[in-house]
């Protein structure tokens, strides 16, 4: 009977000390979650970023096709289409009134 009492006791303190967190180091459970686990996890992400950069992409391109409409209504240039910047600051007839002017001297 003796044999009985002890293992009833010895069962129960060990279950008190693996609720409590001082059970066996032999025994140590991994903390966290298992590697299949965040596996599945990052699986998951990764898809849901491969989406999120869909829609991305697909609304760039819808915004692109606007942007063109605009430009095609108003006559507008496209940036690779536009003049260079000292282009811009002169009218052709001001850069070709200035090349004549460039052959001579004029002193006041």
């Amino acid at each position: 009977m003796e044999f009985v009492a002890k293992q009833m006791f010895k069962s129960k303190v060990s279950g008190v000390k693996d609720s409590l967190g001082f059970g066996d180091e032999k025994e140590e459970k991994k903390s966290g979650p298992s590697e299949e686990v965040l596996r599945k996890e990052k699986e998951k992400e990764d898809a849901q970023r491969a989406k999120r950069e869909e829609t991305r992409a697909k609304r760039h391109a819808e915004r692109e096709v606007e942007r063109d409409k605009v430009r095609e209504k108003y006559g507008l240039k496209t940036k690779g289409e536009s003049r260079s910047k000292g282009d811009e600051r002169k009218s052709p007839t001001q850069q070709e009134s200035r090349s004549d002017d460039d052959k001579g001297c004029c002193v006041m």
